[in-house]
């Protein structure tokens, strides 16, 4: 009598990394019960998939995107969707993803969902960038 495991049995067996009841590939556990996430491929839910199970590297180990967005402190991790990280004077030259504009209202086409304004911040100050709001009066 042998005893054989079955992956996509619901049961998480020797060898398996996870079971999740279904032999699909693309829902984060593969065909073979191993985890997708990590395998450098972006399947299925995944934001990203940069080959590791790492977090702090910019794709956690969940293969969500950690890197900041437009309008977030940007100190470790550079942009999302190539936005610029640029330091705001009046909030002692914290960084925040940004990009270019030439009135308030290209910043809300981009996407900021909050107060925002075309200001000069730029490395010369001579660029217009958007800025939150907080961010002018110091709460970046």
């Amino acid at each position: 009598m042998s005893c054989r495991f079955e992956c996509g049995n619901s049961v998480l067996n020797m060898g398996e990394i996870c079971d999740d009841g279904n032999r699909v590939n693309a829902d984060g556990c593969d065909d073979t019960c191993q985890l997708e996430c990590g395998n450098g491929v972006v399947e299925g839910a995944e934001e990203c998939d940069d080959g590791n199970a790492i977090s702090g590297d910019g794709c956690s180990a969940r293969c969500v995107d950690e890197r900041p967005l437009l309008g977030e402190v940007c100190e470790v991790l550079p942009c999302r969707d190539d936005f610029e990280c640029l330091g705001v004077a009046e909030a002692d030259f914290i960084p925040v993803c940004t990009l270019q504009c030439f009135e308030d209202e290209d910043c809300v086409r981009a996407g900021f969902n909050e107060d925002v304004v075309c200001d000069l911040i730029g490395p010369q100050l001579i660029d217009t960038y958007c800025v939150p709001v907080r961010c002018l009066d110091g709460r970046c």
